[in-house]
């Protein structure tokens, strides 16, 4: 990045959607160099050169500090993070249980399409790409929109933006993701069809075991006792939940469904990590959007056929038009959160919103729909939830516990750590 005339020195930092600036004025420097001939005048006024020479050392650190700490809108850098995460957490876990419970309502208005909700929900995925955009042109900070579309369109290839790189990229890429995140959604809204949004919910947050089942396989993560545990325990729970149902009720192949949502999720997380590794914002942005083009062009004809062959019955005259804009509208702002929420925050707040998720939508249910979890569903959500913020401790801290309490001396040389440590750091679910 090119240095302002203002004697500004900008450190750009991808840690989200919005492009960071950590300011270091020069000023600091111009400070010190005053501070420094000021303190040699007056050395004569000293008693010994060690004394000067203190004297200078001190006044000198103090002179590379800022008169002030950076503020975010009259906050400290630190306090503002942490309020937008308090912010962001409220936030994941309304848009979260909104988008189930509108997918919820759609059932109520004799509508039986879960495949068509799934598609109308992911077509709202098209303007991920302008949203993005819109802050970045608001900021003060220059913004150069043609360098930015250069830049993200580089998932494209090294030609960038021209037909044949379009054309590889939509066949080797955006349908096979189409596909796989059309799935997930729509597992997740034939659950629903069978299932209260709590059960679902519940079902669905052991989504975080199977990424890392993946990711020992395909990722070639390292093995922590501690988190093969956690899928023990959200194993459990999911077993539990279709044992309180009773394996030959009906409701099973709800929490069948849920739990296929929450492996083809997966799936879409560690193949995109995969596929695309360390891809900037603006790139995730842009490959969210073309995955909505891909999905309103190339799928769309399901649709018609589901409909003809009698597998969802469609009466367009007829359809919650209400209820399915709301759950695209509110399943968008999730995914937005949740991508781009880890440039205002921590990651963990981000976990944590979608873990309050959860008894979110078993309250909504027990107050408006009058439906409740009984013992051995209570029993599985602990479980699954117990499994889930197990995985949340960091990796710098599993490490140490298991080579207290199981490996003696460690898994290995400092440089295999470090190397282990660099590999297994993610951004989240």
């Amino acid at each position: 990045m090119q240095q302002s005339t203002l004697g500004i020195e900008k450190r750009e930092h991808q840690t989200g959607s919005v492009h960071h600036l950590d300011v270091e004025p020069v000023l600091f420097h111009n400070k010190k160099k005053q501070k420094k001939d000021q303190l040699l005048q007056d050395r004569s006024s000293v008693h010994n050169d060690d004394d000067t020479l203190r004297m200078i050392d001190n006044e000198l650190a103090k002179a590379m500090l800022p008169d002030a700490e950076v503020r975010i809108c009259g906050c400290k850098e630190g306090t503002f993070r942490i309020i937008s995460g308090l912010i962001l957490v409220v936030l994941i876990a309304v848009s979260w249980t909104g988008f189930t419970q509108f997918g919820r309502s759609v059932y109520d208005k004799d509508f039986k399409s879960p495949y068509f909700t799934a598609w109308f929900s992911i077509c709202f995925q098209v303007s991920m790409y302008p949203i993005f955009m819109v802050p970045l042109m608001c900021q003060k900070t220059p913004f150069r929109i043609r360098t930015f579309l250069r830049q993200t369109a580089e998932i494209f290839g090294t030609r960038g933006f021209c037909l044949r790189s379009v054309v590889v990229f939509l066949l080797r890429y955006s349908i096979p993701f189409t596909a796989i995140n059309l799935m997930w959604n729509y597992f997740y809204y034939r659950s629903l069809k069978e299932l209260n949004a709590g059960v679902v919910a519940t079902v669905f947050a052991s989504q975080s075991t199977f990424v890392y089942i993946l990711s020992l396989i395909f990722l070639k993560d390292k093995f922590f006792i501690l988190r093969m545990s956690s899928v023990l325990l959200s194993l459990g729970g999911i077993i539990l939940m279709g044992h309180g149902e009773g394996f030959d009720n009906p409701h099973t192949l709800g929490i069948l469904f849920a739990a296929l949502a929450a492996l083809m999720a997966a799936i879409y997380q560690v193949a995109f990590k995969r596929v695309l590794g360390q891809a900037t914002s603006g790139q995730v942005a842009l490959f969210v959007t073309v995955i909505g083009i891909t999905n309103l062009l190339f799928f769309a004809p399901f649709i018609f056929l589901l409909h003809y062959v009698g597998l969802e019955k469609i009466d367009w005259h007829l359809l919650p038009w209400l209820e399915l804009a709301g759950t695209a509208a509110l399943q968008l702002v999730f995914h937005y959160l949740v991508s781009f929420g880890i440039a205002f925050t921590f990651p963990l707040f981000i976990s944590i919103g979608i873990l309050i998720s959860v008894p979110f939508n078993a309250v909504v249910d027990a107050i408006f729909r009058n439906e409740s979890f009984g013992i051995s569903k209570t029993v599985a959500f602990f479980l699954i939830i117990v499994g889930f913020m197990l995985l949340l401790i960091p990796i710098r801290k599993v490490e140490r516990l298991e080579r207290k309490w199981c490996c003696g001396n460690g898994h290995g040389t400092e440089k295999e750590e470090a190397a282990s440590r660099q590999m297994l750091e993610s951004d989240g679910l």
